[in-house]
């Protein structure tokens, strides 16, 4: 067969696509990272004043009866103002059962569509990608819901020591000029890794490895990065920590929050998605919390209340901070080629 034939019947033109691995992305976000945060804050900030220039559907979650994990479908648009709009579909798993792929829990592709003509224009990983920022929108929260400034003494635990903590510490010092956290996990591969991480890069951050207890009641903002089945803190266990963030119950398996943790807490989330999943979806169905005690982040970014006290900040992942940082990303790397 003639191939020119086929290419006249289907006129094939190229799609021009730019793969970008984790090594990259993570490697761009240790240089970058504080530019993404700066981004992220000016995105939130022009979306608290105009709810029209994010569109972002529920994410579809899919699980199969038998095989631990789930696959989830996270599509969103949104419309800088200075150009077009960015549009991301991003598709994860959560690799639970690791027949292939070995101790890498996110896996997956982001996908960054061309504005106008729709095709895929960039395929990112999404381990690194979707870890960062995690702990990006959680510690955007700490520093506007609480109102942080460098000078501020603030003691402040991780709890979790893998990808997501890694990046909360990195994130805490690099961008808001955090000294000193305290961290703790129940794993010390990962807090040996956490410390090899943080000599690189972020030398001037001093760590102290602990325990739980010693978090609990010595911290006054602590950081939940885990991938745990039952509750880590209680009413019974913090000593008042004025600032709480939750980051990893994302799916009805996980848990980090007690339910006694709610009274005399402001429920804070990254998006009113997070009733579907985790300690939100469970309180929700024993009548503890509803959509009218809870507030969106995006919503109070402006406040004139701010800052708060005893807030419970609770995030299951938005579309909307994958869009952002596929969108920073490739506007860094490409312009690198």
């Amino acid at each position: 067969m003639n191939p020119n034939i086929a290419k006249d019947l289907l006129r094939l033109h190229d799609e021009p696509c730019q793969y970008y691995n984790e090594l990259q992305i993570h490697n761009e976000l240790m240089r970058s990272g504080t530019k993404l945060m700066d981004y992220l804050e000016q995105v939130y900030e022009s979306w608290s004043k105009n709810d029209k220039m994010v569109h972002q559907p529920d994410k579809q979650v899919f699980e199969i009866e038998g095989i631990r994990g789930d696959f989830r479908v996270m599509p969103c648009i949104f419309q800088p103002a200075e150009n077009l709009p960015v549009k991301v579909v991003k598709v994860i798993g959560t690799n639970e059962e690791e027949t292939v792929v070995k101790d890498k829990i996110s896996v997956g592709k982001a996908l960054l569509l061309n504005p106008k003509d729709n095709f895929v224009e960039a395929i990112m990983d999404v381990a690194a990608l979707s870890s960062f920022r995690t702990a990006s929108i959680s510690t955007l929260a700490f520093k506007r819901l609480m109102g942080f400034k460098p000078e501020q003494k603030n003691i402040i635990g991780i709890v979790g020591a893998g990808r997501v903590g890694f990046y909360t510490a990195f994130i805490l010092n690099q961008w808001l000029g955090v000294k000193n956290v305290m961290v703790t996990d129940i794993n010390q591969n990962n807090i040996e890794r956490f410390l090899s991480a943080k000599k690189h890069w972020a030398s001037l951050l001093n760590v102290q490895v602990c325990s739980l207890k010693d978090i609990s009641l010595s911290c006054d903002s602590i950081f939940l990065c885990t991938t745990s089945f039952s509750p880590i803190l209680s009413a019974a266990t913090v000593n008042g920590a004025k600032y709480i963030s939750s980051v990893g119950a994302d799916a009805d398996n996980l848990s980090e929050l007690d339910s006694c943790l709610i009274p005399g807490r402001q429920i804070i989330v990254d998006t009113m998605q997070g009733f579907h999943f985790g300690d939100l979806k469970r309180w929700k169905a024993k009548n503890l919390v509803n959509k009218k005690n809870v507030v969106e982040f995006r919503k109070i970014f402006n406040s004139s209340k701010l800052p708060l006290k005893n807030v419970l900040f609770i995030s299951t992942g938005a579309a909307i901070q994958d869009a952002i940082t596929c969108h920073f990303i490739h506007e860094r790397l490409k312009s690198k080629k």
